[in-house]
């Protein structure tokens, strides 16, 4: 979003995108430089493409793109009152989302509260990452962070929807992560441009396009892994060189190459609910014939990307002066990038393996000091009112669990007898790694219930169900159904162990526990 400023005002403008105080206007227009924009150039089609896209801009919005390009444009100076308007009014634009298209953004925010809950100051780190992505317009940052919570759920499912996806996450699949960055597709650069911006290099030769959810995955964990603990690359953004040599490329077969246009459509879609800006990306080949496949890009990446996006042909070595010409210095990843993986792969798989589990080890020593989790694992058993109570899958087996033993549990009048099954289901559930989790709005979070408490919400569920199939028993009985003409809880129950039929009954209850 282009923003005009006068005088350093603040707060935001008509349209709600928010103003970017101390800009000047004594911004200097920098010389485009790029291999390839001669008559003689291969990509000749392309670079005029890319004309009209920069001639259908206005002077302010085409100086911003090669500004951002060069790494010269101005950063906003976020003062805690600028901070403080943008994040007030994103939070007014999230509430106008419909809420059918926020229906993965709603759950988050119940599964993670630090996720949408403001601090002290009114300051959100990850609704500012948001912003930051789309030039503080609260509106493009709602609808960015709902596609990124679709994204999130539909690619990790539920047991990685909330978490700080780590390097060896298997997430159902053995090191799907890990694997990728050692099969040397991809990686971010130790070094940053000239500018400060984080560098992320992809070779697309050896991207596995057969199992394009697998990469789609690491695309997710690399720039979330930059952006996450990175306020520079959030306000500078990141730089990106995709490399594509053509002794690798003339190895992929026709239907691969129909899947990677297809893949790099989808890749470019979610890239676009991530909170990261890309600002400067660098297409390199040495392959004449890989115009098609720049044209592929240039669609699926979208015309923000697209006009960033620079072409250098050429050897190796031309393509690496090419590069430094933009403040870029790739070493020669270029000449060995076709020969396998080097050694900066390695030391980049041991540096996110240090930093993930420093992460966690704090995360896990502060949940154990203060008895209080940020967000419930795929096990635990949420106790509160409300179907996301009752539909978490975590709930939902020790509903299953208990189906399984309403029959022994209402065979006898002794209370000890209840307590100890009550005490064998609440066992179980803590063996398979589950834990008994209450949200509390003070703190922000989920606490941990002693055995005691989920003992007593055990045999309160316990009633519930008792009571709740006794009377589907009955409805059924009375309307000619084929169960017993005694209402028996029991029969029910044996039909109602499956998750379906869980959540069908659970599905209006408004209160349980």
């Amino acid at each position: 979003m282009a923003t005009t400023m006068d005088n350093g005002n603040k707060g935001c403008n008509a349209r709600g995108g928010c103003f970017l105080p101390g800009s000047n206007n004594n911004k200097k227009r920098k010389q485009q430089s790029r291999v390839g924009d001669d008559d003689s150039s291969p990509y000749e089609g392309t670079d005029a493409d890319l004309a009209k896209q920069m001639n259908e801009l206005s002077v302010q919005e085409r100086e911003k793109v090669l500004e951002e390009i060069h790494g010269v444009a101005d950063a906003a100076e976020e003062s805690p009152e600028f901070l403080q308007s943008c994040i007030q009014a994103l939070d007014a634009a999230i509430a106008k989302i419909p809420k059918a298209k926020r229906k993965a953004l709603d759950k988050a925010f119940f599964l993670r509260p630090q996720y949408q809950q403001n601090d002290n100051n009114h300051h959100n780190k990850f609704k500012l990452m948001f912003l930051r992505a789309d030039y503080y317009d609260p509106q493009k940052a709602a609808k960015r962070m709902a596609k990124f919570f679709d994204w999130k759920l539909k690619i990790f499912g539920e047991a990685g929807f909330v978490k700080d996806i780590a390097l060896e996450d298997d997430l159902g699949e053995d090191d799907v992560i890990e694997t990728a960055v050692l099969s040397g597709c991809s990686l971010q650069l130790p070094h940053r441009d000239q500018t400060g911006r984080p560098i992320t290099m992809f070779d697309i030769s050896k991207f596995d396009h057969d199992g394009h959810p697998k990469m789609l995955k690491y695309t997710w964990y690399l720039f979330m892994a930059i952006v996450q603990d990175d306020e520079a690359a959030q306000i500078k953004g990141i730089t990106n060189v995709t490399y594509a040599p053509q002794a690798r490329m003339k190895a992929l077969q026709l239907p691969k190459m129909s899947a990677a246009s297809e893949h790099l459509r989808t890749a470019g879609d979610m890239m676009a609910s991530l909170p990261v800006r890309i600002t400067s990306y660098h297409f390199c080949t040495d392959d004449p014939g890989m115009k098609f496949l720049l044209g592929i890009i240039r669609m699926g990446i979208g015309k923000e990307m697209s006009l960033r996006l620079r072409t250098h042909f050429g050897s190796a070595i031309e393509m690496q002066y090419s590069l430094l010409t933009f403040g870029i210095h790739c070493g020669d990843l270029l000449t060995s990038a076709g020969n396998g993986k080097t050694k900066l792969h390695d030391q980049y798989v041991a540096t996110r393996r240090r930093v993930d589990t420093s992460r966690q080890e704090q995360v896990v020593a502060e949940e154990e000091g203060s008895g209080i989790v940020l967000y419930p694992r795929d096990k635990d058993v949420l106790i509160g009112r409300g179907r996301p109570y009752h539909e978490f899958e975590g709930t939902r087996n020790l509903i299953r669990l208990i189906d399984t033993q309403l029959e022994r549990y209402y065979q006898t009048d002794d209370r000890f007898w209840k307590t100890c099954i009550n005490m064998e289901i609440v066992k179980q559930i803590e063996e398979r790694g589950g834990r008994f989790l209450q949200r509390t709005s003070a703190s922000g979070g989920w606490k941990i219930l002693d055995d005691i408490v989920a003992r007593e919400k055990t045999a309160n569920l316990f009633r519930y169900r008792y009571n709740t199939l006794g009377k589907v028993a009955s409805t059924a009985a009375n309307a000619g159904n084929s169960l017993s003409r005694t209402p028996s809880p029991l029969v029910v129950a044996d039909a109602s162990c499956s998750s379906s039929s869980a959540t069908g009954l659970l599905s209006g209850v408004k209160r349980v526990w």
